[in-house]
Formats: C-alpha cells, structure tokens, sequence
C-alpha cells in the first residue's frame, strides 16, 4: 500500500489544490478525509472557471472528500 494522506473530519481546505507526485500501481497514493460521515471540504473560492483539484501526477485514489464551487470539480 502506497501513502494516505488523511484531511481533517469537517475542515474546509480553500483553493486550487495540484495532485503533482506520483505512486506506482502496487503503491498508490490515496487522498482522503479522516471521516467518512463527516468528510473535509475543498473549496474552489467560487470561481466561475477552473479546477477545483487536479490530478497530474500517475495513480492517485481520491475518495470521501467534497468538492465545492469550481466550474469542474477533479481534472485529470
């Protein structure tokens, strides 16, 4: 199993966020809120155009995560 990176139960992380690195098949690298009944918030800051995340780096597993107010929520 590759690294976990867990964000905050209910926190609200603001911004464009760039999933740059990149983990291999056998190790991926696994985004995710530490709750999966009160899941971290990533706000896009009401932007009308753009990304809210996007996945550049190779094997990435995103889940349990909400994805607020950008015109496209995950770009791959």
């Amino acid at each position: 199993m590759g690294d976990v990176i867990n964000l905050g139960a209910g926190k609200v992380f603001a911004g464009k966020l760039v999933l740059s690195a990149s983990g291999t098949s056998d190790n991926p690298i696994t985004l995710q809120s530490a709750s999966d009944t009160n899941p971290a918030t990533i706000d896009g800051g009401n932007q009308n155009s753009g990304y809210v995340v996007a996945v550049t780096g190779s094997y990435w597993i995103v889940r349990n995560l909400k994805i607020t107010n950008g015109q496209k929520g995950i770009m791959d």
